[in-house]
């Protein structure tokens, strides 16, 4: 729009000042470069916020993909939680580029993502709502069944007889 608008004006100048005397050039030469000038800043300008929408789109959807990956089920080994080669494997990016955007992420949101260290010194991201690590499932055999009535009644017994060492009745 700059290159256009300014040939353009420079085109009917040079015309007009051949044909005519200067102010005539000027008076069409000088408003037809003054409207290409402020059509092409407010362009560039546009294209600048465009630009910088863009990155903070990409960034936020980046974002909710790594939390979605950090959040997800088990992964191999029954680790909850994403590596940043795991990461970098979702997102098709290097491995460094995902382990900055994850340890940015953890240090920026730490409510959101947290950061575990494992056995084998492999950095695990987590997400704040997936279970942690080090919390152990057992397997209890439901076999045995508790006598509920015995209970309660043994329950009642010793309030019994709490109230009768304390002197209450």
């Amino acid at each position: 729009m700059l290159l256009f608008g300014g040939s353009l004006a420079l085109g009917i100048g040079t015309l007009f000042g051949a044909i005519f005397s200067l102010g005539v050039a000027l008076a069409f030469s000088l408003p037809i470069a003054v409207v290409a000038g402020g059509i092409g800043f407010a362009l560039l300008r546009g294209g600048k916020r465009l630009h910088q929408s863009g990155a903070d789109a990409e960034r936020s959807t980046r974002q909710q993909a790594l939390l979605a990956m950090a959040a997800g089920g088990p992964a191999a080994g029954g680790r909850y939680g994403v590596t940043a080669p795991m990461a970098a494997r979702g997102l098709g990016i290097p491995v460094d580029e995902a382990d900055a955007m994850l340890t940015a992420f953890a240090k920026s949101d730490p409510d959101r993502m947290t950061v575990d260290l494992d056995d084998q010194g492999l950095i695990w991201y987590r997400s704040m709502g997936s279970p942690a690590p080090d919390s152990r499932r057992m397997r209890v055999d439901g076999g045995a069944r508790a006598d509920v009535g015995a209970l309660e009644a043994d329950e009642d017994q010793a309030l019994i007889d709490d109230l009768a060492r304390s002197g209450r009745r």
